[in-house]
């Protein structure tokens, strides 16, 4: 199994509660895990897509919810990963 990412943002771990991350940002973490009753959201306005790459290993048991928080209308973007812009 191939991952992405360089793991320079470290380990997520989200336990309990809701961790917050920004939209549109690319978060490269060594590994990533969401346990059961944990959330990942985010409080950003503006932006369109929240990226998440781990080089070893991702596991949700809980929830990723970034429903009705982005405007309406907000339906262009654009991110550079890897010197490729997407």
């Amino acid at each position: 199994m191939s991952f992405f990412g360089n793991g320079s943002d470290g380990a997520l771990s989200v336990t309990t509660g809701t961790t917050n991350l920004l939209l549109d940002h690319f978060y490269q973490y060594t590994t990533v895990n969401v346990s059961a009753g944990a959330t990942i959201s985010t409080s950003s306005t503006t932006g369109s897509v929240l990226y998440i790459a781990a080089t070893t290993s991702i596991t949700i048991s809980g929830t990723i919810n970034v429903s009705n928080i982005v405007n309406n209308g907000q339906n262009t973007w654009s991110v550079e990963i890897d010197s490729v812009v997407y």
